[in-house]
């Protein structure tokens, strides 16, 4: 399995001084040095730079990963705060037909890696930027292997800029806001099936973007259809690069 790899070489990475299943509580504050499951935290996690892993997991407060961390929700997930990373060395994610990966607040990424998993559902706001690699493709596998989530749901708006990578493909997504794809890297995003309560707009990227099925309830763009700049063919085939 692909994520056992990930798993080994994380062993490997962490030898120093990982202890798997450990949960240190501070005050208010839960620090995870491996893997935690089937608990319920109440206050805030933080992870220090080490492994930390969640399955069957809920915080009550939120998630804080800090350079070096290597993340892994395995869900279900749910945290009632916001999930906050810098420059992680590693993140990864899995579905599970028992739940979801839920964050009631919004998500914040600067550096590094992170990864984003089918039917996340998020009712803030997702901030994704200065990444290494693109959040629709694995960091396991260097890039090469593609998660393409579909199904994620954001309440609020959507923001994928400054990225190395933004290859990938997102399908059947809800974004209850407007979306922002701007001085991305990489290959070809597809953007299908996939509703804005805004406008999406795009600039700056190295290529351009394909989609049928797009919807937006906006009039923004040359098409009055709330797909502009790059995204300005989204709904109805593909936009010029």
């Amino acid at each position: 399995m692909r994520r056992l790899v990930g798993f080994l070489s994380l062993f490997a990475l962490f030898a120093g001084g990982l202890t798997v299943g450990t949960a240190v509580t501070a005050s208010a504050t839960t620090t995870c040095n491996g893997f935690i499951q089937n608990q319920t935290i109440v206050g805030n996690l933080y992870v220090p730079g080490t492994y930390c892993e969640l399955q069957n997991v809920t915080i009550k407060g939120s998630v804080t990963a800090q350079p070096g961390s290597a993340l892994i929700l395995d869900a279900p997930v749910h945290i009632t705060g916001n999930l906050t990373a810098y420059n992680m060395n590693f993140s990864n994610c899995s579905t599970s037909s028992r739940g979801i990966v839920q964050i009631d607040g919004s998500i914040i990424v600067n550096g590094g890696a992170f990864q984003i998993c089918d039917n996340w559902k998020v009712l803030g706001s997702v901030n994704i930027s200065s990444l290494f690699s693109g959040p629709f493709v694995s960091s396991e596998c260097d890039g090469e292997c593609g998660l393409d989530p579909d199904g994620v749901q954001i309440g609020g708006s959507f923001t994928l800029q400054n990225n190395s990578d933004k290859t990938g493909q997102m399908l059947g997504w809800t974004v209850g806001g407007s979306g922002f794809i701007n001085n991305n890297g990489g290959g070809n995003l597809d953007i299908s099936n996939s509703t804005f309560g805004s406008y999406l707009t795009c600039s700056g990227n190295t290529t351009g973007f394909t989609g049928t099925g797009d919807n937006s309830h906006s009039q923004a763009g040359p098409n009055k259809n709330g797909f502009v700049g790059q995204c300005a063919g989204l709904g109805g085939g593909g936009s010029p690069g």
